[in-house]
């Protein structure tokens, strides 16, 4: 088994685990004229010679934790951190403490960007049951000094195995689990940020000018599927208003547009609003409002700024029909540059 288990800041060195082989270690490939160079050795001194080792390598490589049974491990698997000094060289492994370190098993490591949180999975902690991943700030600029531990929670951890945390940026994570198949898939997910002062002013949505429109460049149905990976609408319907700020599919839905928006900075959305014909117009404006305000102060709460989206108001057109009778409202998607 080999294993990328970090990268540097300027994405040119690649780093690499053999946790099986002891005389392969740790290592590290260059990237030079988009061809990668053969793995050198790190050498870490007071490694164990057998068993398991993980490790995380911060992109400054300055450095690296690593799960491993040492001497005074105490149980399975214990984190510890080995620093690099001035010289380029690294220092004897030291156990992470008994805040973080139990008698079970603490394995899958990794740092925030600033290293003021460290990320783990246990199986010595109370959790759901398996492996869980936990959250710890360290404290003071001391790495055995740990603020409170905190379980991730269900919305991450399940009641089977769950590691190999690893967050970019403020609302987008990845991590591994078996709770739907025997063996672990990747999962990834993301985080509602707090309620920003601009959304707190936010009472309506304008309705964009026509001749805004006309200058889009919109991606078509291919070009959604190539960039995007939409493999099915990206629109939104809505069965039912009644307590519309609690509606499943429309929140997964936010949270899939506010992951494309962020992995494509380039694009834009629109949004218009389609009624049911059977609707009253009373009804059709109230709901647009409410809906579309709800709609753009979600995605703002995920990150997205408000002038990336565009509100086309209300239309009338045949996408409805490939919908059942009981949807009322259709939010219809587009991304543009």
């Amino acid at each position: 088994n080999n294993f990328v288990v970090g990268i540097n800041t300027t994405e040119d060195i690649l780093y690499l685990n053999h946790p099986k082989s002891a005389e392969k270690g740790f290592q590290f490939s260059k990237e030079l004229d988009n061809k990668w160079g053969s793995p050198e050795t790190i050498e870490i001194p007071g490694l164990p010679l057998i068993g398991y080792r993980g490790l995380y390598v911060s992109p400054d490589y300055q450095e690296i934790i690593i799960s491993m049974e040492g001497n005074d491990t105490q149980g399975a698997e214990d984190l510890y951190i080995s620093h690099r000094n001035e010289s380029g060289d690294w220092s004897k492994p030291t156990n992470l403490g008994v805040t973080i370190n139990t008698t079970g098993r603490e394995i899958s490591p990794f740092l925030s960007n600033d290293k003021r949180k460290l990320y783990f999975a246990s199986d010595g902690h109370d959790g759901r049951g398996g492996m869980d991943i936990f959250e710890v700030e360290r404290l003071y600029d001391s790495w055995n000094v740990w603020g409170k531990l905190r379980n991730l929670g269900p919305s991450i951890n399940s009641s089977k195995f769950d590691a190999y945390y690893s967050a970019y940026g403020d609302t987008l994570a990845f991590f591994s689990s078996n709770r739907d198949s025997e063996f672990a898939d990747i999962y990834k997910v993301m985080f509602k940020q707090k309620l920003r002062t601009d959304n707190q002013s936010l009472s309506f949505v304008p309705i964009s000018s026509v001749s805004s429109r006309d200058t889009r460049n919109y991606l078509s149905n291919q070009a959604m599927k190539d960039e995007l990976e939409y493999s099915n609408s990206p629109n939104i319907p809505i069965y039912n208003t009644n307590q519309i700020d609690e509606n499943e599919l429309l929140t997964s839905k936010l949270y899939i547009i506010a992951l494309k928006l962020k992995e494509n900075p380039e694009l834009k959305l629109s949004l218009h609003f389609e009624p049911n014909k059977a609707l009253e117009r009373g009804q059709i404006v109230a709901a647009s409002s409410q809906i579309i305000l709800l709609i753009y102060k979600n995605l703002i709460e995920l990150g997205i700024q408000k002038e990336r989206m565009f509100f086309d108001g209300i239309v009338n057109n045949n996408e409805l029909e490939s919908y059942k009778n009981t949807v009322q409202y259709l939010i219809g998607i587009n991304y543009f540059r």
